[in-house]
């Protein structure tokens, strides 16, 4: 319990500096993604490369395969619901509820807690548990606002995306 408390300490001091440094104008627009895009491209997947290091593959292949059949199932029902739900809604609006039923905030907010909490097993998991999200906001998720699918641009994204390469070389 003590570790989650103390999880939750560090996140809260991360926010608040990242506050405080945004709010007196020491990072601006460019530097917040800056930061934004080298915690994506290069803390995670080296997070998640490591996690995998650590780990021993035909122990953990149950674990892992029920991690990504379970995701599966999850995007195919929030995609499901997210057509069906909003009916009522205006375009935009049904668009905006639609790819937030699909796309949640767990890969940006989920692998720092996972890892904090379970340790390197915990961020593994958490990393094959977001592969169908990634296919999901690159395929569905495009086409939500976009009105048009690219495949092959779709498979290039999820293929080259350096948290999906780290699970692969992991």
């Amino acid at each position: 319990m003590d570790s989650i408390w103390n999880l939750e300490f560090q996140l809260f001091v991360l926010i608040a500096v990242g506050f405080l440094t945004r709010r007196i104008g020491m990072i601006g627009n460019t530097g917040e993604k800056s930061l934004t895009d080298l915690v994506l491209y290069v803390v995670l997947p080296c997070n998640i490369f490591v996690s995998f290091l650590n780990q021993n593959a035909s122990e953990n292949a149950g674990d892992m395969a029920a991690v990504v059949l379970v995701s599966v199932g999850i995007q195919t029902a929030s995609l499901v619901y997210g057509k069906l739900a909003f009916p009522k809604e205006n375009e935009d609006r049904r668009r905006n509820l639609a790819y937030g039923m699909i796309c949640s905030n767990a890969g940006f907010l989920g692998s720092p807690i996972a890892e904090g909490v379970f340790g390197a097993p915990g961020l593994m998991l958490v990393s094959l548990y977001l592969i169908p999200q990634r296919i999901m906001m690159w395929s569905e998720g495009l086409a939500i606002y976009s009105g048009v699918s690219d495949k092959k641009s779709t498979i290039k994204k999820v293929v080259t995306h350096p948290c999906v390469i780290a699970c692969v070389l992991g």
